[in-house]
């Protein structure tokens, strides 16, 4: 489903896991033919791409640099667009959903002194 108010005019950022940053590199700049921005060997390469960056990090030293304690490192591929009316966007989304989460509370049942709330994250959908 699409949204016509939503205006991408680009993206800005994409971010990817790969274990072989030699092999990244020699394909996105030398076959694609995205310049290096920057580099640091075994931990990551970022490539300009137009006006946006694309960014290639090695999970292993990703991982290493980002110890959690008690938990696992969770790594995501990320892409950041870029979007004319982005405030407007979120204030709908969020005004959309707190008007569902509205119309699915209850008033509580004082009799018995319970009561049932449903109210949903308003940035959750």
């Amino acid at each position: 489903m699409s949204n016509p108010a939503v205006e991408v005019e680009g993206v800005l950022e994409a971010c990817l896991y790969g274990g072989d940053l030699g092999a990244a590199e020699r394909f996105y700049s030398g076959i694609i033919g995205l310049p290096v921005y920057a580099r640091v060997p075994g931990r990551h390469v970022f490539f300009r791409c137009g006006a946006g960056m694309f960014l290639m990090f090695d999970p292993a030293a990703t991982r290493a640099g980002m110890a959690v304690e008690g938990g696992e490192t969770r790594l995501q591929h990320d892409v950041v667009f870029e979007i004319e009316n982005a405030l407007e966007v979120l204030q709908r989304h969020v005004e959309q959903q707190t008007d569902a989460a509205r119309q699915r509370l209850e008033e509580p049942d004082m009799c018995n002194r319970r009561g049932q709330f449903d109210m949903a994250h308003a940035l959750a959908a």
